[in-house]
């Protein structure tokens, strides 16, 4: 399983069993694409997040969003994510959102790659720019 580079996880439950198991069992692992339509993020991940990093994960790609920020609670896991690949809905969200956390906010700061797929037009781009100040953003299809 060392050889894993990249995980889809898609109508699950993540919890936080779930993502100590990825953690030891694919150790290379650097890419993570989530489906937040049909994945769920357990309560206990929430207040536990400070306990599990998922220090591998360099490239993070969302595909929807929830009306409970969870994909936002997520980011704090993956404190080294360098790319992101998200829907213009979700960064306007996240836009909003990083004033009122730091942890966020550092972490949407180290983004260097910033693909917004969809949704471009939701997203206020001096708020984008302000939110991912080292980010070079782009909005092509994937």
């Amino acid at each position: 399983m060392s050889n894993v580079k990249s995980i889809f996880l898609a109508s699950i439950t993540i919890t936080l069993e779930f993502l100590k198991f990825i953690k030891e069992t694919f150790v290379n692992l650097n890419q993570m694409i989530i489906s937040w339509h049909t994945c769920t993020l357990d309560d206990k991940v929430i207040k536990a997040k400070t306990k599990i990093k998922l220090d591998t994960i360099k490239i993070l790609k969302y595909y929807g969003a929830t009306y409970d920020l969870e994909y936002i609670d997520f980011l704090l896991l993956t404190p080294n994510i360098r790319r992101f690949i998200v829907d213009g809905s979700a960064i306007h969200v996240i836009n909003g959102y990083t004033p009122e956390n730091q942890q966020v906010a550092s972490i949407c700061e180290q983004i260097s790659d910033l693909n917004i797929f969809r949704n471009y037009s939701d997203c206020d781009e001096d708020e984008t720019e302000e939110t991912f100040p080292n980010a070079k953003r782009s909005s092509k299809d994937i």
